[in-house]
């Protein structure tokens, strides 16, 4: 969802002017849902994803993925994303790793992938992730792990 408005305390229903700058403008009440282009039309998402393990160590170590992907799919990619932290209103530390796969299937609607990790925490530092599947650039609902 996307919102925002003015930055008082109070809604202002009226413009007040001459008072400070952001009670000239009325607060806005309105909320967005956003949906990316890659969800939009018939865009299908790889389904069913089932990790071998919630918990993964960042030494070059292997687990599966299994899921459905879409009909037709020819390329899927498995990505190990942290979100980062937030201090003093900046957004730092994001990280997303495509990893290593193998036992991909081109246009094979159930896929079992063997999935590499990272060699080392110096490129996956311990913490939560999400393991992301995607075919053809869309995404299947992210699978929270921690990574140790």
């Amino acid at each position: 969802m996307v919102v925002g408005s003015n930055p008082v305390q109070m809604p202002v229903l009226t413009p007040v002017p001459n008072q400070t700058p952001s009670e000239d403008y009325v607060t806005e009440f309105r909320v967005e849902i956003y949906t990316p282009p890659y969800l939009q039309g018939n865009a299908q998402r790889p389904t069913n994803v089932v990790l071998s393990s919630l918990a993964l160590t960042a030494n070059g170590s292997r687990f599966q993925v299994v899921f459905n992907a879409p009909a037709g799919n020819t390329v899927c990619k498995v990505v190990l994303y942290h979100g980062g932290y937030v201090t003093h209103s900046l957004h730092m530390n994001h990280r997303m790793l495509f990893l290593d796969i193998k036992g991909y299937v081109a246009g094979a609607s159930r896929q079992s992938l063997t999935v590499t990790m990272p060699p080392n925490k110096n490129i996956a530092q311990p913490g939560p992730y999400v393991v992301y599947v995607t075919c053809g650039g869309v995404p299947a609902v992210g699978q929270f792990v921690m990574v140790s």
